[in-house]
This record gives C-alpha cells, structure tokens and sequence, in this order.
C-alpha cells in the first residue's frame, strides 16, 4: 500500500516554496482588484468637478514658472497646487467661490467677479496665504 507521504529525498524547502507562491498569487490578485474597483472611487470627486479652470491655471503657472526658471514662484504653486489636492474641502470651495464670480458676472456685480479675490479669501482661511499671481 503506498504511503501519502512526501519522501525523505524531497526538500522541506520547495513545501514552502509553493505555499509562497500561493500567497503571491492572490496577494497580486487581491491588489488588483483592489485597485480597478477602489481607486475609481478616489478619483470621481476629481472627475466630477464642474469647471477646473483655476486648477489647470495653476498647474500651467508651475509649468511656465519652471521654464522661466522662477524656482521660488515655482515652488509656491505647487505647494498651492498640493494643498488644494489634499483636500477636497479646498477643491470644493474654489469650485465654490468661481461659481459666485459667474453669477455675480451675469448680475452685473463685478466686484465679487474677479478670481483673484476669491482665490486670495480661500487661501487666507488655510494655511496658505499666497495671492495668485504673487511670490
């Protein structure tokens, strides 16, 4: 009767080997799937935001502040640019404060209108205090 047994030539090593190769295979297929479904949700509050104009100003000012090699204006986009990526309560209040200046606009206010007063309120309320537009 044959014995179930693993024989006394074969290594204890490759029993571990294949139980490694086991836990990488559905430690890969766990992180994928983990990714297809969770990192949509991270990303729809960026996909639906209504109008990123602000936020495509100021990657294009680090953009232009880099070629014109302008390090420290450079440097304060982007921190401005992070900040607003950190949080989306920031996104959402500059998605906020443009919406006001368009309907101020169409009302015929134009002091509530214009962006820099609303960017400067925004990021004097957080931990940055830059103007747009200023070193």
């Amino acid at each position: 009767m044959p014995s179930r047994a693993l024989p006394d030539t074969f290594p204890d090593s490759i029993a571990y080997r294949i139980l490694a190769m086991y836990g990488l295979y559905f430690f890969l297929l766990f992180t994928f799937i983990r990714n297809t479904v969770f990192e949509q949700i991270d990303d729809v509050w960026l996909d639906e935001m209504p109008n990123v104009d602000r936020i495509y100003n100021i990657c294009m000012e680090v953009y232009l502040c880099r070629e014109m090699r302008y390090f420290e204006m450079e440097e304060n986009f982007y921190s401005m640019l992070i900040f607003i990526m950190r949080s989306r309560e920031v996104a959402i209040k500059l998605q906020a404060a443009q919406g006001e200046g368009v309907g101020a606009v169409e009302n015929g206010d134009r002091s509530e209108a214009s962006p820099r007063s609303s960017f400067t309120t925004i990021f004097s309320q957080g931990t940055i205090s830059l103007v747009h537009g200023t070193t």
